[in-house]
């Protein structure tokens, strides 16, 4: 889909494009792809501002509608982990959520093309918030926390601003 009559495909973005999200610019460094067994592609975009902050940007086509996802990545034990994944609940930064769906399919990051990297996605939400628990095949997790968001509030998309 195109954004505000820009020309540009939100899952069509590439290294070096820049856009506008919440207070800051946010510069794309990579661009994967997920591809989930039940409910098809989601391009993510690394993203970095100028200071240096690092976050996720993810896209999806659904029943033609664009949705959207903004995350950082967090640090939780092993032990936090499991529980959240056998209690199917986690409470993060003084929020409970509640796992919303189990996701499985492959990453490829599109950037260094790597090889597909299999995985399960615990997906738990709060509302528009969420905490991603990505458990790899070769047993590794890694665990985001962020939120949905409307496409609208990516504004300002254009190549190689900084």
């Amino acid at each position: 889909m195109l954004y505000k009559g820009e020309g540009h495909k939100l899952d069509k973005l590439r290294v070096g494009f820049t856009f506008d999200h919440g207070d800051a610019l946010w510069k794309i460094t990579e661009v994967g792809e997920y591809s989930w067994l039940s409910s098809g592609r989601v391009v993510q975009y690394t993203v970095k501002s100028k200071d240096g902050a690092e976050a996720f940007v993810e896209h999806e086509i659904y029943k033609e509608k664009d949705l959207m996802s903004f995350s950082k990545k967090e640090e939780l034990s092993a032990e936090a982990i499991e529980t959240a994944i056998q209690e199917e609940y986690i409470e993060f930064d003084g929020k409970e959520y509640d796992l919303d769906e189990t996701l499985r399919g492959s990453f490829e990051n599109l950037t260094t093309a790597s090889f597909r990297n299999d995985l399960t996605c615990y997906y738990f939400m709060n509302g528009d918030d969420f905490v991603s628990i990505d458990k790899w095949s070769d047993g590794n997790f890694e665990v985001f926390v962020g939120y949905e968001f409307d496409k609208d509030r990516i504004s300002n998309i254009r190549t190689n601003v900084y």
